[in-house]
């Protein structure tokens, strides 16, 4: 199964989708994903962010201005909390079920 992780301007849902984004140096997350699931993450800024897991470990992506990138959502179930590492206003939870 595939997520989508979508700017904040255009979540979008699917079956079993979770749309999540980052526009105007923001998160914005609706829904929760299935432990394991690819996670599909779209910029809709003009420069990069990073998706990166607040424990270091679950999950670290860059995502070009623009551009999109995946990640694996972990593989247990709970809230994974997460930050862009380049500007420190952004953060957010990914829930996993």
């Amino acid at each position: 199964m595939t997520a989508t992780l979508s700017t904040w301007t255009k979540l979008a849902y699917g079956v079993g989708q979770l749309a999540e984004g980052v526009k105007n140096t923001a998160f914005s997350v609706a829904g929760s994903v299935k432990a394991g699931a690819t996670v599909n993450i779209k910029n809709d800024d003009g420069f990069t962010h990073t998706v990166t897991s607040d424990d270091g470990t679950s999950f670290n992506v860059s995502v070009d201005g623009d551009k999109s990138a995946t990640i694996t959502a972990p593989s247990k179930a709970g809230s994974y909390k997460f930050h862009c590492n380049i500007h420190s206003n952004m953060h957010a939870t990914l829930t996993v079920e």
